[in-house]
């Protein structure tokens, strides 16, 4: 009885052929599903973003339980605020009064927003830290919107910083420099396009956190409680 060799029952190896068409198939397949993972991180980006603005606000909440609901930018120092505060102006300044609510900075940058650093901590280190000046505005991608105020429940408390300003002056808040936004239908462009393109995640007074289109922007100017039109900003 003839023996087979050892080698003859091997599997066979892929010919040239074979391995390059198997080649093929992945790298199509792999163009396929490129689009659509590529789709996947916007999403997610947006997400998060929204989900930071949540806890921003129930940062707000907390320590409004203690100041009659008020923001600190409605709250006087003497009363344990930062109304009138030398440095209300800036936006890290605003967010670290509500540091011991936040418990992280990380909430403060939005994920799309690849010009911001991402803090560790409320420290001073230079390694992370969000009150070193290396940091501060640096590590924000939200604003303040310093005219929002507790009898206006859809007045807007912070949102994403891809808003086109139209000047800086002084608001309610007793800011000199506030950012200026016209509210009015046709005033142009409000929300820029190097963020989440032509819109923008916005927290409102209440604890709701909208995703606000130009046109929805400026269009419900009153319900936010901006009946003059105009929106003043703490920009980061």
């Amino acid at each position: 009885m003839k023996r087979r060799h050892p080698l003859e029952s091997r599997t066979r190896a892929f010919t040239r052929v074979e391995a390059l068409a198997c080649l093929s198939v992945v790298a199509i397949l792999a163009a396929l599903a490129a689009p659509t993972l590529a789709g996947l991180r916007p999403r997610s980006d947006s997400a998060a973003c929204v989900n930071n603005l949540r806890q921003i606000g129930r940062a707000y909440q907390i320590w409004g339980h203690d100041h009659n609901d008020d923001p600190p930018y409605r709250v006087a120092m003497s009363e344990g605020g930062i109304q009138a505060h030398p440095l209300a102006g800036n936006t890290w300044f605003q967010f670290s009064w509500v540091s011991n609510e936040l418990a992280t900075p990380r909430v403060l940058a939005c994920p799309s927003d690849l010009q911001k650093r991402v803090a560790k901590d409320f420290g001073i280190s230079a390694d992370g830290g969000f009150l070193n000046s290396g940091f501060r505005n640096n590590a924000v991608s939200y604003w303040v919107g310093s005219d929002a105020v507790r009898f206006v429940p859809a007045s807007l408390v912070c949102g994403d910083r891809n808003v086109k300003v139209a000047g800086y002056g002084y608001c309610s808040a007793g800011i000199s420099d506030a950012g200026t936004i016209l509210m009015r239908p046709m005033a142009g462009s409000v929300w820029t396009n190097n963020l989440h393109g032509l819109w923008g995640n916005v927290l409102r007074y209440d604890g709701q956190v909208r995703t606000l289109s130009n046109w929805n922007l400026t269009t419900n100017a009153l319900s936010f409680g901006d009946d003059n039109g105009t929106m003043h900003l703490v920009l980061p």
